[in-house]
């Protein structure tokens, strides 16, 4: 009945308006619309972003998860809020090869709060194609010339970062700058020994950014011999590495 009573006198009020007072009253109107719509969509983002946890949650324990290396698992499927949960809260503790899946410096800041070593070092290896009856082999099939594929750089049977896409014809260049040897027909494909470290994975991923940051944390240069991308930011990595004593970066 309350509100019936103040339509009515709205109703009744806006008879004798002057059109200065109409324009007022729309101004009034649509500020509260605004400002409804905007409680609204935060509301949404806020649900929005509730669900985005709650799916990588899920993807997570639907992942297969070696037990130990929950942080690792959620780092390499990109699983951003998990990884940042397990992070700040020392979840199930960290294991020393944790470090090489951080991508980024917010990461491995905090890994390295904990005691995690920057110089941290393991074998791991690149795969590299083959040749079959004088043609490409990449895992068992040959390369469609129209498509691009990647190479997988693993820790054990973990893909920690994807180098490419590249196309047939440049898989040979590729081959020589990590083997150093010339993919002829008396070569089989095969997983390339590589030596992995955090500094070495930054320059593969073209990063001058963690790769400045890492060297200014302690990561040792040493006479590892370094990759990293062939184009302007790999240009500035391997500038940087080489002015603080790296020996010649080769480029890919």
């Amino acid at each position: 009945m309350e509100s019936r009573i103040e339509a009515t006198e709205e109703m009744l009020r806006d008879v004798d308006l002057t059109p200065q007072q109409v324009k007022l009253d729309m101004k009034h109107y649509v500020s509260l619309s605004e400002k409804k719509i905007a409680s609204q969509q935060k509301q949404i983002d806020t649900l929005n972003e509730k669900m985005a946890h709650i799916i990588q949650a899920v993807a997570l324990i639907a992942s297969p998860c070696p037990s130990g290396q929950v942080l690792s698992t959620a780092m390499m499927l990109n699983l951003t809020s998990i990884e940042e949960m397990l992070l700040e809260n020392n979840i199930n503790g960290f294991n020393p090869h944790d470090i090489l899946y951080a991508s980024s410096i917010k990461s491995i800041e905090k890994l390295l709060s904990y005691g995690l070593d920057i110089n941290y070092s393991c074998n791991g290896s690149i795969n590299m194609p083959g040749m079959a009856g004088g043609k490409l082999l990449l895992e068992g099939i040959h390369p469609d010339d129209t498509q691009k594929y990647y190479f997988k750089v693993r820790y054990g049977t973990h893909i920690i970062l994807k180098l490419g896409p590249y196309s047939s014809s440049e898989m040979p260049n590729f081959y020589k700058m990590f083997t150093g040897q010339t993919l002829s027909s008396e070569r089989s494909e095969h997983n390339h020994a590589y030596e992995l470290t955090p500094l070495k994975i930054a320059t593969l991923k073209g990063s001058l950014e963690m790769t400045k940051f890492l060297v200014e944390k302690g990561a040792k240069i040493g006479d590892t011999q370094y990759h990293t991308l062939d184009g302007p930011e790999g240009d500035l990595v391997a500038g940087y590495l080489q002015t603080h004593g790296s020996k010649t970066v080769i480029r890919f």
